[in-house]
């Protein structure tokens, strides 16, 4: 299972400045060359199952968002406890895009998890799933492909009552939330919680557990679109999530007792004035990955109020207890049959698209989940 990604607004102004002239680098100043390459125009064909039997999605050079192309690839034969699946739909994390951009600490890490679709294959000693099986999945293989093999404990059923699209959309945010909420800070009612990034995809599953619960819910967001979409959602206190000043607003907004939670995405300075504004006993639950890399540093006084660091790697939990994953994967279901949780706000792209999905991911003015749609759709390939 993949970690969780942040948003665009959550790097540092320097740090954003230069990924988006990253992202403006063009060949050939053409306009529209963004969705030429993604199709591959000039030296595509059609994808053919018989001839071709997989695809995959490529970057041929790494850190260009405009350079994205499918590619021919093997499919591979379920082993013991994996299961085949033909992707139909696939959702984007931030996450994706830094590893286009070469930005993420892993290298070996691969863009693609989450994703929807039917099981057409199963491997030895897999009784849960059977071929035509309809499926939610956070896949060890890219979900960019027409087909991924993927760990049985990766995979639940869809809910007849869900879209492909809208199951697609929640397997690595909702269980990031019911992870980092739930089993780790044990939010409760009546406490209070910042919710940083709120408009993203784990911020706005957030606020659905948080208001499931009765906690009182402290959001940052970073344009005035994004504070109107909070704002119809019922949270009444929403802060800006581009400066530091949310630490002295939740304060005051307080009366300077500060929160019980904080669920955290932002870099760099925003760490320490999260701490800064735990009550006693606070917990604070880390999402990001950038930080661990840099080996940044904080200060301990703050945990002299018996404060909580939690950080959330949702694959290294899925590699250690595959099990305790797979059962929390179900209890997100069960969460949607039982209306704790709804489908997100979402924008599609058809295949095709995917270039300027991945650009509208990396300007970070999306709310909610941007979907990559793949069943029915014609798709060009480039050997």
């Amino acid at each position: 299972m993949a970690d969780i990604s942040t948003q665009i607004a959550n790097l540092s102004p320097e740090e954003r400045d230069l990924l988006l002239r990253k992202l403006r680098q063009r060949q050939g100043g053409r306009a529209g060359e963004a969705k030429a390459i993604a199709t591959g125009a000039t030296r595509s064909r059609p994808f053919d199952p018989q001839r071709d039997q997989n695809f995959t999605l490529a970057t041929p050079r790494a850190g260009i968002l405009d350079d994205f192309v499918y590619r021919p690839a093997p499919r591979v034969t379920p082993g013991p406890g994996q299961v085949e699946i033909e992707i139909y739909t696939t959702t984007l994390n931030f996450r994706d895009v830094l590893i286009a951009l070469g930005q993420y600490p892993s290298s070996a890490a691969q863009m693609g998890s989450d994703c929807s679709g039917r099981i057409v294959r199963v491997g030895e000693g897999v009784e849960e799933f059977k071929v035509g099986d309809e499926v939610i999945a956070i896949s060890e293989a890219s979900s960019f492909s027409k087909f991924a093999t993927t760990l049985v404990t990766d995979v639940v059923r869809k809910p007849a009552y869900l879209s492909f699209e809208e199951a697609a959309s929640l397997p690595t945010v909702f269980m990031t939330v019911y992870y980092g909420l739930h089993n780790l800070a044990c939010l409760s009612r009546g406490e209070r919680i910042l919710i940083h990034s709120a408009a993203g995809g784990v911020g706005l599953a957030a606020i659905q557990y948080a208001q499931w619960v009765g906690a009182e819910i402290f959001a940052t967001v970073g344009t005035a679109e994004k504070r109107d979409y909070i704002r119809s959602l019922g949270v009444e206190h929403i802060l800006d999530s581009r400066s530091l000043d949310f630490a002295d607003d939740i304060m005051k907004l307080t009366d300077g007792e500060g929160v019980d939670v904080v669920l955290n995405s932002l870099m760099g300075e925003a760490i320490p004035k999260g701490l800064s504004i735990l009550k006693r006993l606070g917990r604070f639950v880390e999402l990001g990955r950038r930080d661990f890399a840099q080996n940044s540093q904080i200060g301990l006084a703050p945990f002299d109020n018996s404060l909580t660091f939690f950080a959330v790697g949702l694959g290294t939990l899925s590699k250690l207890r595959p099990d305790f994953s797979k059962s929390m994967f179900m209890d997100i279901v069960s969460g949607f049959d039982s209306g704790m949780f709804k489908p997100l706000k979402m924008r599609l792209y058809p295949a095709s698209e995917i270039a300027i999905a991945f650009q509208h991911m990396a300007q970070g003015n999306h709310i909610g989940k941007l979907t990559i749609l793949f069943k029915d759709q014609e798709v060009m390939i480039s050997d």
